[in-house]
């Protein structure tokens, strides 16, 4: 049987998800500077840090990429995503930014929401990368806007994460984020 890898995810000869970096990472089985999670999303820090306040905000569940979401439960997500990273930014939060890459831009086939604090800082490279609006990068209140005039599409047999939790492998404390 074949298997691909394709932005950190390898698919069964079928399409299955068999493996997940950004589940591993959620699962704590994967190296991973987690600095929230409740029983629906996990914030994590980024490898490649926009600001000095970046983090990477994902649904438990596996969800492929913005393209998998749809109507007022795809809605519903990005607005716990953007409340998990209120949480996560404090008072960074105030006009932070709250990101989609979108494919075929997105780095990793596990729908993560850039939570971007401190965004006056982004260079001109990462000003660029982060463009909300642009045709790679959606903003959270589009994506919201765009989801709810939509109707929810049947959900494909759900990808959850594995559920093999291992010890937290980074303890961040709140004064660093």
């Amino acid at each position: 049987m074949t298997t691909t890898i394709r932005k950190g995810v390898t698919y069964g000869p079928h399409g299955e998800v068999q493996s997940c970096l950004f589940c591993r990472i959620l699962t704590k089985q994967e190296p991973g500077c987690i600095v929230y999670e409740n029983e629906d999303v996990v914030a994590f820090k980024t490898i490649a840090p926009a600001t000095e306040n970046h983090v990477l905000i994902c649904p438990r569940k596996h969800i492929q990429n913005y393209h998998s979401l749809s109507g007022p439960s795809g809605a519903r997500l990005v607005r716990s995503l953007v409340d998990a990273g209120r949480i996560v930014l404090g008072a960074d939060a105030v006009g932070a930014q709250w990101s989609f890459h979108i494919p075929p831009f997105n780095s990793i086939d596990h729908l993560h929401m850039h939570a971007i604090g401190q965004r006056e800082t982004l260079g001109l490279i990462n000003g660029l990368k982060y463009w909300e609006g642009s045709y790679w990068c959606k903003g959270a209140e589009a994506a919201i806007n765009e989801l709810e005039q939509t109707l929810d599409r049947p959900e494909p047999v759900a990808t959850s994460c594995s559920t093999n939790i291992q010890p937290d492998v980074c303890t961040v404390q709140r004064s660093r984020l």
